[in-house]
Protein backbone atom coordinates (compact mmCIF):
# COMPACT_ATOMS: atom_id res chain seq x y z
CA UNK A 1 0.00 0.00 0.00
CA UNK A 2 1.45 3.59 -0.76
CA UNK A 3 1.22 6.50 1.63
CA UNK A 4 1.96 9.77 1.73
CA UNK A 5 5.24 10.85 0.04
CA UNK A 6 5.63 8.12 -1.83
CA UNK A 7 6.46 5.85 1.48
CA UNK A 8 5.37 1.89 1.01
CA UNK A 9 4.24 -0.01 3.95
CA UNK A 10 4.88 -3.72 3.99
CA UNK A 11 3.04 -5.85 6.08
CA UNK A 12 5.62 -8.31 7.02
CA UNK A 13 8.09 -5.59 8.48
CA UNK A 14 7.30 -5.96 11.84
CA UNK A 15 5.84 -8.84 14.15
CA UNK A 16 4.67 -8.65 17.82
CA UNK A 17 7.29 -11.41 18.90
CA UNK A 18 9.83 -9.14 17.63
CA UNK A 19 11.02 -12.02 15.53
CA UNK A 20 12.65 -11.48 12.19
CA UNK A 21 10.24 -11.21 8.94
CA UNK A 22 10.62 -10.01 5.63
CA UNK A 23 13.47 -7.11 5.25
CA UNK A 24 13.28 -5.39 8.44
CA UNK A 25 13.81 -7.12 11.89
CA UNK A 26 12.61 -5.58 15.77
CA UNK A 27 13.28 -7.00 18.65
CA UNK A 28 13.06 -5.36 22.88
CA UNK A 29 16.65 -4.79 24.07
CA UNK A 30 16.70 -6.38 27.45
CA UNK A 31 19.47 -4.96 28.73
CA UNK A 32 17.13 -2.47 30.27
CA UNK A 33 16.18 -3.89 33.63
CA UNK A 34 18.23 -1.20 35.51
CA UNK A 35 16.04 1.80 34.23
CA UNK A 36 13.08 -0.35 35.35
CA UNK A 37 11.17 0.84 38.44
CA UNK A 38 7.96 -0.34 37.74
CA UNK A 39 5.32 -2.20 40.27
CA UNK A 40 5.11 -5.50 38.38
CA UNK A 41 4.13 -8.87 39.22
CA UNK A 42 7.08 -11.44 39.41
CA UNK A 43 7.76 -13.22 36.28
CA UNK A 44 6.63 -10.37 34.18
CA UNK A 45 9.47 -8.70 31.59
CA UNK A 46 11.04 -5.35 33.28
CA UNK A 47 10.94 -3.77 30.30
CA UNK A 48 8.13 -2.78 27.64
CA UNK A 49 8.42 -2.31 24.23
CA UNK A 50 6.66 0.95 22.89
CA UNK A 51 4.62 0.42 19.07
CA UNK A 52 6.28 1.47 15.93
CA UNK A 53 5.56 2.09 12.54
CA UNK A 54 8.66 1.65 9.80
CA UNK A 55 7.82 3.46 6.11
CA UNK A 56 10.03 3.20 3.04
CA UNK A 57 10.59 5.45 0.67
CA UNK A 58 13.16 4.89 -2.40
CA UNK A 59 15.85 7.49 -0.08
CA UNK A 60 15.18 7.09 3.64
CA UNK A 61 13.38 5.04 6.22
CA UNK A 62 11.30 6.82 8.81
CA UNK A 63 10.26 4.98 12.17
CA UNK A 64 7.05 6.35 14.08
CA UNK A 65 8.16 5.79 17.34
CA UNK A 66 4.77 5.91 19.99
CA UNK A 67 6.01 7.48 23.51
CA UNK A 68 2.94 8.77 25.13
CA UNK A 69 3.71 11.23 28.46
CA UNK A 70 7.59 11.11 27.59
CA UNK A 71 9.11 14.27 27.64
CA UNK A 72 12.80 14.94 25.45
CA UNK A 73 14.56 13.81 28.27
CA UNK A 74 13.12 10.52 28.39
CA UNK A 75 14.16 9.34 25.38
CA UNK A 76 17.29 8.16 24.04
CA UNK A 77 18.31 7.09 20.32
CA UNK A 78 21.18 5.64 19.18
CA UNK A 79 22.38 4.47 15.72
CA UNK A 80 24.86 1.41 15.51
CA UNK A 81 25.96 0.37 11.96
CA UNK A 82 22.08 -0.09 10.74
CA UNK A 83 21.06 -0.82 14.28
CA UNK A 84 18.99 1.83 15.65
CA UNK A 85 17.66 1.96 19.52
CA UNK A 86 15.13 3.38 20.61
CA UNK A 87 15.60 3.32 24.53
CA UNK A 88 14.96 5.81 28.35
CA UNK A 89 12.47 5.79 30.82
CA UNK A 90 8.96 6.54 31.17
CA UNK A 91 8.48 7.50 35.01
CA UNK A 92 6.01 5.86 36.88
CA UNK A 93 2.90 7.77 37.97
CA UNK A 94 1.75 6.71 41.38
CA UNK A 95 4.10 4.63 42.28
CA UNK A 96 4.98 6.26 45.88
CA UNK A 97 3.03 3.41 47.91
CA UNK A 98 0.34 6.02 48.57
CA UNK A 99 -1.56 5.11 46.09
CA UNK A 100 -3.13 1.03 45.28
CA UNK A 101 -3.34 0.27 41.79
CA UNK A 102 -6.22 -1.79 41.12
CA UNK A 103 -5.65 -1.87 36.90
CA UNK A 104 -2.58 -0.72 35.63
CA UNK A 105 -2.33 -0.95 31.69
CA UNK A 106 -0.14 2.02 30.49
CA UNK A 107 3.23 1.39 30.67
CA UNK A 108 6.18 2.78 32.76
CA UNK A 109 9.44 2.38 33.51
CA UNK A 110 12.67 1.20 31.52
CA UNK A 111 11.38 0.86 27.96
CA UNK A 112 13.63 -0.38 24.39
CA UNK A 113 13.43 -0.90 21.22
CA UNK A 114 15.89 -2.29 18.33
CA UNK A 115 14.96 -1.72 14.95
CA UNK A 116 17.94 -3.61 12.43
CA UNK A 117 17.56 -1.76 8.92
CA UNK A 118 17.45 -3.91 5.75
CA UNK A 119 20.08 -1.46 4.08
CA UNK A 120 23.00 0.27 4.79
CA UNK A 121 22.32 4.06 5.82
CA UNK A 122 24.19 7.02 5.99
CA UNK A 123 25.03 7.72 9.99
CA UNK A 124 25.73 11.23 9.52
CA UNK A 125 22.33 12.16 7.73
CA UNK A 126 19.75 11.33 10.28
CA UNK A 127 17.21 13.22 11.76
CA UNK A 128 14.80 12.86 14.98
CA UNK A 129 11.60 14.89 16.01
CA UNK A 130 9.46 14.40 18.77
CA UNK A 131 6.21 16.14 19.16
CA UNK A 132 3.14 14.88 21.40
CA UNK A 133 4.38 11.64 22.74
CA UNK A 134 5.47 10.69 18.67
CA UNK A 135 9.38 10.40 18.18
CA UNK A 136 9.81 10.62 14.19
CA UNK A 137 13.17 9.46 12.80
CA UNK A 138 14.16 9.47 9.31
CA UNK A 139 17.12 7.36 8.24
CA UNK A 140 18.74 8.74 4.81
CA UNK A 141 19.68 5.53 3.22
CA UNK A 142 23.40 5.15 1.26
CA UNK A 143 23.69 5.06 -2.45
CA UNK A 144 25.78 2.92 -3.90
CA UNK A 145 27.81 4.75 -5.96
CA UNK A 146 27.96 4.10 -9.56
CA UNK A 147 30.60 5.80 -11.70
CA UNK A 148 33.02 4.93 -14.52
CA UNK A 149 36.71 3.41 -13.93
CA UNK A 150 38.55 4.46 -16.49
CA UNK A 151 41.30 1.25 -17.63
CA UNK A 152 44.89 2.43 -18.72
Amino acid sequence: MELQNGANYKSDILFPSGEPMGKLSTSTWTGMAELDDSPRRAGEPPVWAPTADVLETPDVYILEVELPGMTLEDVNVELDGSELRVFGKLPCRNCDGSIEHLVMERSCGGFARTFFLPGKVQAGDVSARFKDGLLVLTVRKDKPVNRSIPVD
